[in-house]
């Protein structure tokens, strides 16, 4: 060009990505791990297992920071993980960062840690955020039919001009009382309500109340993969559908859904539905009728909220067609992060590795469920992975002669005997299973013991009690 050669190069870097000739974007991969270990280097510096960062510091770090990195652009190049090398430098990189943020030994293995860390493995979580992606693009969810698509945000051009865009406020109602103080005898009284049940289905409804005459009652049943956000706006839509076709020139909207309000109130909110109801505002501005909203309390016994709130439930159980047959974003990733645990939980069961650790928890929800309770430290680590101070340990690589324990100098001295039978720590043992006998606990089960705030604090004193003088009794 001009005279000048161009050379050819087999990547090249645009916006932080590495694209490269084949296009299997390996080489991102591993520029983006030295990204990251660049910052675990350093971290190093600062983290033992015995001393330095704390570990929700670590656990910080680690989601705030390094997994940003890792997974920026994943959506371009997120099918790299289909390459075994790929998934392997991914594990290697987050089996380190794991056990930081556990405080475990460095022989632990990637299954043990990732699970103990709760730190789902990273190309699940790449995989994750290619999805995403696929889905904004696409507008469909490979998890849902094909004729329920993506809940769309309104263009800005689909939005009302700024000059005719309606400003609302509303009153509230936290009782019957207050409610009644509100209500307008000489025109109609709108309640609203939407319901999303546990199985999934949704629904929506509002009531029309006019003096001296028996309600209006009306009836959406929306589709399962509606919000309650959906469900609230849905509902005030149709009430504001109803006005129009009405001779009203004023009426009242009672919502118990504040956020809901919340979005109306924002005169340049771009979701679909809040844009329905600001033209709907606008056109019945425009013919001179007053709609005033209220916040009312819900399930305080206002009689329009209660009639309402029956009305979308029921309508939730219809067998009927069901409206408005979009997704929020939020629901396909919660469809795909319940695929990435249930990939996790697949890949946990059948790895050969992390036997101690699956002894204890059979299921990666029991272990997230145990942390919940206990915090992770140098000590419960040991006990939970099998990497610690105690003989089977040390045997294995050859820092002690044999694995028996002193206690008999016959049995194993793996981490079940220092738990549950070792005569050495009879003591802390004996008030921990004497509180779990009180409260009806099975004693080393751990997810019935975290029922007991008291057999949680004697456990920890156990295991405390047991890696403090662990290396004093085995002579390390």
């Amino acid at each position: 060009m001009m005279n000048i050669t161009i050379p050819q190069t087999d990547h090249i870097k645009i916006l932080g990505v590495i694209i490269d000739s084949k296009l299997n974007f390996i080489q991102h991969v591993k520029y983006v791990i030295n990204k990251a270990t660049k910052i675990f280097k350093n971290l190093c510096k600062f983290v033992r297992p015995t001393w330095g960062v704390h570990p929700e510091n670590v656990d910080c770090i680690y989601r705030q920071v390094i997994v940003p990195i890792i997974t920026y652009a994943a959506g371009i190049w997120g099918s790299a993980t289909r390459f075994y090398s790929v998934r392997q430098a991914l594990r290697s990189f987050q089996r380190n960062f794991a056990i930081r943020a556990i405080r475990g030994f460095h022989t632990i293995s990637a299954v043990a840690a990732l699970a103990l860390a709760q730190f789902p493995p990273l190309h699940l979580i790449i995989n994750e955020t290619f999805e995403i992606h696929h889905i904004k693009q696409t507008g469909t969810c490979n998890e849902l039919p094909d004729d329920i698509t993506l809940y769309p945000k309104s263009k800005v051009r689909d939005l009302l001009h700024p000059a005719n865009r309606v400003t609302i406020k509303y009153d509230e109602a936290t009782t019957q009382e207050d409610t009644t103080a509100l209500i307008n005898p000489d025109a109609p009284n709108i309640f609203t309500d939407g319901s999303k049940k546990e199985d999934g289905q949704a629904g929506a409804s509002f009531v029309v109340m006019l003096e001296g005459q028996p309600p209006i009652i009306k009836k959406f049943k929306l589709s399962r993969t509606a919000s309650v956000f959906m469900c609230e706006l849905y509902a005030i839509t149709e009430a504001l559908r109803w006005l129009i076709n009405s001779d009203s020139i004023e009426a009242v909207i009672f919502s118990d859904s504040q956020s809901s309000l919340k979005a109306i109130q924002n005169r340049s909110n771009t979701d679909p539905l809040v844009n329905q109801i600001h033209h709907m505002l606008s056109h019945l501005s425009s013919r001179h009728t007053k709609v005033q909203f209220v916040w009312a309390k819900a399930h305080v016994g206002i009689v329009g909220n209660e009639l309402a709130d029956a009305a979308a439930k029921e309508a939730a159980e219809r067998k009927t067609a069901t409206l408005h047959n979009f997704f929020p974003l939020s629901h396909a990733k919660r469809l795909l992060r319940q695929r990435t645990l249930d990939a996790w939980q697949q890949e946990y069961v059948s790895a050969p590795q992390g036997a101690t650790t699956k002894s204890f928890f059979s299921s990666i929800s029991e272990i997230a469920e145990f942390r919940k309770y206990i915090k992770i430290s140098f000590t419960i680590t040991q006990i939970l992975s099998g990497h610690g101070y105690h003989k089977t340990y040390l045997h294995k690589y050859r820092i002690t002669e044999d694995d028996r324990c002193p206690c008999d100098d016959e049995t194993p001295q793996d981490v079940r005997h220092l738990l549950e039978f070792c005569p050495i720590f009879f003591r802390t043992r004996e008030k921990y299973t004497m509180m779990c006998l009180k409260r009806k606990i099975e004693p080393f089960k751990m997810n019935t013991m975290t029922k007991s705030e008291d057999a949680i604090k004697y456990f920890t004193e156990h295991v405390n009690n047991i890696v403090t003088h662990l290396k004093q009794i085995n002579g390390t």
